[in-house]
């Protein structure tokens, strides 16, 4: 069974104010068709493409950095290539934990991963807010917020 982490949202109180000067391109750069276990339960295989669940980072990020004044058009000279690196899922006492990596690289030549890890009642709630705290670790990491401000 593949988890679509699609309906995940950030808690925007848990991510610093940033001075975006502009918005760069969001480049979907998870290799296509990969899927990983997220772990099993009641018989069922969890499963995640990472391709996909970059595509819902990416429009996650964008998301925010529209809301904190980025104008709507990508600068062409300005990118991040973002790719959801890994999941991992394991099932605990009456719920799940999922911790998700999530690697982006700056057209200025910087390299970031970050993990999000959370724990809820279903598996698919604990990946969609383990994706959103990694974007918005992300967001919080020095380097992507100085990349953002040039």
């Amino acid at each position: 069974m593949s988890i679509d982490p699609g309906g995940a949202t950030l808690a925007t109180d848990r991510i610093a104010r940033l001075s975006v000067s502009h918005l760069p391109a969001l480049i979907n750069d998870a290799q296509e068709g990969l899927v990983v276990s997220l772990g099993s339960a009641d018989l069922r295989r969890f499963q995640a493409d990472l391709h996909r669940w970059t595509d819902v980072a990416i429009g996650l990020m964008g998301e925010e950095l529209r809301r904190q004044g980025a104008g709507a058009a990508a600068a062409a000279d300005s990118s991040i290539r973002i790719a959801v690196t890994k999941a991992y899922g394991r099932s605990a006492i009456a719920g799940c934990e999922v911790s998700v990596w999530l690697e982006a690289k700056t057209s200025g030549g910087d390299r970031v991963e970050v993990v999000g890890t959370e724990y809820a009642g279903k598996r698919v709630d604990a990946a969609r807010a383990a994706l959103s705290r990694a974007v918005e670790n992300l967001l919080d990491e020095r380097r992507i917020a100085a990349f953002l401000q040039r």
